[in-house]
Protein backbone atom coordinates (compact mmCIF):
# COMPACT_ATOMS: atom_id res chain seq x y z
CA UNK A 1 0.00 0.00 0.00
CA UNK A 2 3.05 2.54 0.99
CA UNK A 3 4.42 1.83 -2.75
CA UNK A 4 1.18 2.59 -4.86
CA UNK A 5 0.57 5.61 -2.29
CA UNK A 6 4.42 6.97 -2.92
CA UNK A 7 3.55 6.14 -6.96
CA UNK A 8 0.34 8.24 -6.61
CA UNK A 9 1.81 11.45 -4.87
CA UNK A 10 5.15 10.88 -6.94
CA UNK A 11 2.99 11.50 -10.49
CA UNK A 12 0.95 13.80 -8.52
CA UNK A 13 4.10 16.25 -8.12
CA UNK A 14 4.89 15.49 -11.69
CA UNK A 15 1.78 16.13 -13.17
CA UNK A 16 1.78 19.32 -11.02
CA UNK A 17 4.94 20.49 -12.16
CA UNK A 18 4.12 19.99 -15.73
CA UNK A 19 1.03 21.97 -15.23
CA UNK A 20 2.34 25.05 -13.71
CA UNK A 21 5.22 24.94 -16.74
CA UNK A 22 2.65 25.39 -19.33
CA UNK A 23 -0.32 27.04 -17.78
CA UNK A 24 -2.19 24.30 -17.59
CA UNK A 25 -5.41 24.47 -15.94
CA UNK A 26 -5.60 22.35 -12.50
CA UNK A 27 -9.03 22.04 -11.78
CA UNK A 28 -11.56 20.11 -9.54
CA UNK A 29 -15.43 20.18 -9.94
CA UNK A 30 -18.93 19.91 -7.90
CA UNK A 31 -22.60 20.43 -8.25
CA UNK A 32 -24.50 22.50 -6.13
CA UNK A 33 -27.06 19.17 -4.82
CA UNK A 34 -23.92 17.61 -3.76
CA UNK A 35 -22.12 20.16 -2.01
CA UNK A 36 -24.14 22.86 -0.99
CA UNK A 37 -26.81 22.05 1.27
CA UNK A 38 -29.11 24.58 2.91
CA UNK A 39 -32.27 22.76 0.62
CA UNK A 40 -34.21 25.29 2.72
CA UNK A 41 -31.91 28.56 2.82
CA UNK A 42 -32.56 32.15 2.16
CA UNK A 43 -35.38 31.97 0.19
CA UNK A 44 -34.26 28.69 -2.11
CA UNK A 45 -36.80 27.14 -4.20
CA UNK A 46 -37.34 23.46 -4.43
CA UNK A 47 -35.39 21.40 -6.92
CA UNK A 48 -36.33 18.20 -8.76
CA UNK A 49 -33.32 16.47 -6.56
CA UNK A 50 -35.05 17.66 -3.46
CA UNK A 51 -38.08 15.82 -4.73
CA UNK A 52 -36.14 12.79 -5.61
CA UNK A 53 -34.41 11.98 -2.52
CA UNK A 54 -36.86 13.35 0.19
CA UNK A 55 -40.30 12.32 -1.45
CA UNK A 56 -39.21 9.33 -3.83
CA UNK A 57 -36.20 8.24 -2.06
CA UNK A 58 -34.63 7.44 -5.15
CA UNK A 59 -31.28 6.93 -3.60
CA UNK A 60 -32.42 3.66 -1.60
CA UNK A 61 -31.88 1.11 -4.42
CA UNK A 62 -28.53 2.30 -4.46
CA UNK A 63 -27.01 2.67 -1.01
CA UNK A 64 -29.88 1.05 0.77
CA UNK A 65 -30.64 4.10 2.67
CA UNK A 66 -32.43 7.16 2.11
CA UNK A 67 -29.61 9.71 1.34
CA UNK A 68 -30.05 13.59 0.08
CA UNK A 69 -28.29 16.69 -0.38
CA UNK A 70 -29.85 18.17 2.35
CA UNK A 71 -26.67 19.30 4.36
CA UNK A 72 -24.27 17.24 2.70
CA UNK A 73 -20.57 18.77 2.74
CA UNK A 74 -22.80 22.52 3.50
CA UNK A 75 -20.40 24.26 1.08
CA UNK A 76 -23.30 27.26 1.14
CA UNK A 77 -21.62 28.21 4.21
CA UNK A 78 -19.00 30.59 3.93
CA UNK A 79 -16.82 29.32 6.92
CA UNK A 80 -17.15 25.70 5.02
CA UNK A 81 -16.20 26.62 1.71
CA UNK A 82 -13.39 28.60 2.78
CA UNK A 83 -11.41 25.60 4.47
CA UNK A 84 -12.45 24.02 0.88
CA UNK A 85 -10.86 26.39 -0.65
CA UNK A 86 -7.52 27.16 1.43
CA UNK A 87 -7.22 23.01 0.48
CA UNK A 88 -7.64 23.33 -3.10
CA UNK A 89 -5.01 26.35 -2.87
CA UNK A 90 -2.55 23.99 -0.82
CA UNK A 91 -3.11 21.27 -3.79
CA UNK A 92 -2.63 23.66 -6.29
CA UNK A 93 -5.66 23.70 -8.14
CA UNK A 94 -5.93 26.76 -10.04
CA UNK A 95 -9.90 26.14 -11.19
CA UNK A 96 -12.90 25.51 -9.83
CA UNK A 97 -15.83 24.16 -12.10
CA UNK A 98 -18.60 24.37 -9.79
CA UNK A 99 -22.53 24.58 -10.60
CA UNK A 100 -25.01 27.40 -9.89
CA UNK A 101 -28.61 26.44 -8.12
CA UNK A 102 -31.51 27.63 -10.49
CA UNK A 103 -33.53 26.81 -8.06
CA UNK A 104 -31.68 28.87 -5.66
CA UNK A 105 -31.55 32.34 -7.85
CA UNK A 106 -35.08 31.91 -8.97
CA UNK A 107 -37.08 29.61 -6.77
CA UNK A 108 -40.12 29.36 -9.18
CA UNK A 109 -37.68 28.66 -12.04
CA UNK A 110 -39.09 32.04 -13.70
CA UNK A 111 -40.68 35.31 -12.25
CA UNK A 112 -38.82 36.60 -8.67
CA UNK A 113 -35.39 36.39 -8.39
CA UNK A 114 -33.89 35.19 -5.22
CA UNK A 115 -31.67 38.03 -4.30
CA UNK A 116 -30.28 36.31 -1.24
CA UNK A 117 -29.14 33.57 -4.01
CA UNK A 118 -27.35 36.29 -6.45
CA UNK A 119 -25.42 37.66 -3.08
CA UNK A 120 -24.42 34.03 -2.20
CA UNK A 121 -22.88 33.21 -5.36
CA UNK A 122 -21.12 36.91 -6.01
CA UNK A 123 -19.32 36.45 -2.77
CA UNK A 124 -18.52 32.85 -3.57
CA UNK A 125 -16.96 33.77 -6.44
CA UNK A 126 -15.04 36.45 -4.83
CA UNK A 127 -13.72 34.83 -1.95
CA UNK A 128 -12.34 32.21 -4.51
CA UNK A 129 -10.14 34.34 -6.51
CA UNK A 130 -8.80 35.64 -3.16
CA UNK A 131 -7.44 32.21 -3.13
CA UNK A 132 -6.05 32.53 -6.61
CA UNK A 133 -8.77 30.19 -8.31
CA UNK A 134 -10.20 30.59 -11.70
CA UNK A 135 -14.00 30.36 -11.24
CA UNK A 136 -15.87 28.15 -13.96
CA UNK A 137 -19.62 28.17 -13.99
CA UNK A 138 -21.65 25.36 -15.24
CA UNK A 139 -25.36 26.63 -15.46
CA UNK A 140 -26.94 23.77 -15.48
CA UNK A 141 -25.83 20.37 -13.43
CA UNK A 142 -29.18 18.38 -13.24
CA UNK A 143 -30.55 20.71 -10.82
CA UNK A 144 -33.76 22.08 -12.21
CA UNK A 145 -36.70 24.17 -9.87
CA UNK A 146 -39.35 21.46 -9.20
CA UNK A 147 -41.89 24.22 -10.22
CA UNK A 148 -40.24 23.63 -14.07
CA UNK A 149 -39.84 20.13 -13.61
CA UNK A 150 -43.65 19.88 -13.20
CA UNK A 151 -44.29 21.45 -16.19
CA UNK A 152 -42.63 19.08 -18.18
CA UNK A 153 -38.76 20.49 -17.65
CA UNK A 154 -36.72 19.68 -20.97
CA UNK A 155 -39.75 17.69 -22.83
CA UNK A 156 -41.40 21.29 -22.60
CA UNK A 157 -40.60 23.41 -25.46
CA UNK A 158 -41.16 26.53 -23.17
CA UNK A 159 -37.44 25.53 -21.57
CA UNK A 160 -36.15 27.08 -24.09
CA UNK A 161 -37.09 30.51 -22.96
CA UNK A 162 -36.91 29.51 -19.10
CA UNK A 163 -33.21 28.57 -19.61
CA UNK A 164 -31.99 31.73 -21.97
CA UNK A 165 -33.94 33.69 -19.41
CA UNK A 166 -32.10 32.23 -16.15
CA UNK A 167 -28.51 32.43 -17.77
CA UNK A 168 -29.10 36.21 -18.55
CA UNK A 169 -29.79 36.76 -15.11
CA UNK A 170 -26.09 34.22 -14.66
CA UNK A 171 -24.40 36.51 -16.74
CA UNK A 172 -25.41 39.71 -15.93
CA UNK A 173 -24.90 39.14 -12.27
CA UNK A 174 -21.39 37.31 -12.51
CA UNK A 175 -20.26 37.86 -16.32
CA UNK A 176 -17.56 40.81 -15.20
CA UNK A 177 -16.04 38.54 -12.47
CA UNK A 178 -16.07 35.05 -14.54
CA UNK A 179 -14.71 34.19 -17.61
CA UNK A 180 -15.42 30.18 -17.89
CA UNK A 181 -19.23 29.01 -18.54
CA UNK A 182 -20.50 25.40 -19.37
CA UNK A 183 -23.69 25.32 -20.78
CA UNK A 184 -24.80 21.57 -19.51
CA UNK A 185 -23.29 19.00 -17.05
CA UNK A 186 -23.89 15.68 -19.29
CA UNK A 187 -27.28 16.54 -20.83
CA UNK A 188 -27.66 13.07 -22.22
CA UNK A 189 -28.18 11.39 -18.58
CA UNK A 190 -30.45 14.54 -17.61
CA UNK A 191 -32.65 14.31 -20.43
CA UNK A 192 -32.76 10.17 -20.49
CA UNK A 193 -34.57 10.86 -17.00
CA UNK A 194 -36.91 13.65 -18.26
CA UNK A 195 -37.60 10.93 -21.24
CA UNK A 196 -37.63 7.83 -19.00
CA UNK A 197 -40.49 9.85 -16.90
CA UNK A 198 -42.50 11.41 -19.28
Amino acid sequence: MKKIFFLFITQLTFMLAIAQQNNFIWGVASASYQVEGAYQADGKGVSNWDVYTNKYQVTKAFTKANQTGNVSVNEYDRTQYLKDFALMKQLGVTAYRFSISWARILPQGTGAVNQKGIDHYRLFIKDLKSFGIEPCITLYHWDMPEALQEKGGFTNPDMVGWYENYCNIIFKAYGKDVKLFITFNEPNIDLFFDHANS
